[in-house]
């Protein structure tokens, strides 16, 4: 990449800065962390559950250390973003996700987290089995507007389809209301392809917004986007 930016793999020494990238992605710009709004937990307790569950080795869904890649500059991070291929391990991320987080329930707060999670299920957003799946993608405030989330958005693409090259579509959920981020994906020529409102008041007090979207590219809009990326 130019400017002496590079993109590589994660590493554990990364973990810090991997845990910032999530938490500054669930917020979307505002003081809501998803996560810890759901399993009624504060910050402090989520930075130090992720950092246990990153670890722990699990692949193919959002909080896996394998599927992160990093920007670097001068030695630091200044980048980050998760990528995996949906039920490539024969399990749902969401499945994954949710199974991961029961060790850490409090037995005093597990009826409440459960009429939580019933409840959001009626605002979920299916991810397409054998696709090309992508969270938390997060650039420091000083090195945004030099197109670092669209590389490193093609860098886990082009990762993935080595993996399974017949992959022909790549998804993406986020709040709706996350402009800048809608804007670079809509540049790279993903497109809305659900879209959910939230009604329901108590997940209102936890989401950071009350538009949810999949945005999606495929088939020839794919191809182009990485042949361009090529060119560049």
């Amino acid at each position: 990449m130019s400017d002496g930016i590079i993109i590589r793999n994660a590493k554990e020494s990364d973990i810090e800065f991997i845990i910032d990238s999530i938490i500054n992605a669930e917020k979307s710009g505002t003081d809501r962390i998803i996560t810890c709004g759901v399993f009624s937990i504060s910050e402090s307790e989520f930075r130090v559950i992720l950092r246990e569950i990153v670890l722990n080795g699990i692949q193919d869904y959002e909080y896996s250390l394998d599927g992160f890649i990093v920007a670097e500059f001068e030695g630091r991070p200044i980048g980050a973003m998760v990528s995996w291929i949906e039920e490539h391990s024969g399990f749902s991320s969401a499945i994954l996700k949710a199974n991961v987080f029961i060790p850490y329930i409090k037995q005093e707060k597990k009826e409440d987290i459960s009429h939580t999670l019933q409840l959001m299920k009626n605002y979920g957003i299916r991810r397409t089995p054998n696709t090309i799946q992508i969270e938390f993608f997060y650039v420091l405030n000083e090195f945004r507007g030099r197109r670092i989330i669209s590389q490193l958005i093609t860098h886990a693409i082009n990762k993935l389809l080595s993996v399974d090259d017949k992959i022909n579509r790549v998804e993406v959920v986020l709040m709706k209301d996350n402009i800048s981020s809608f804007n670079v994906l809509k540049r790279m020529g993903f497109e809305i392809c659900t879209e959910v409102v939230i009604t329901e008041e108590k997940i209102l007090e936890i989401f950071p917004s009350n538009i949810k979207i999949q945005m999606c590219i495929e088939g020839e809009k794919l191809k182009n986007l990485l042949e361009k990326n090529k060119e560049e």
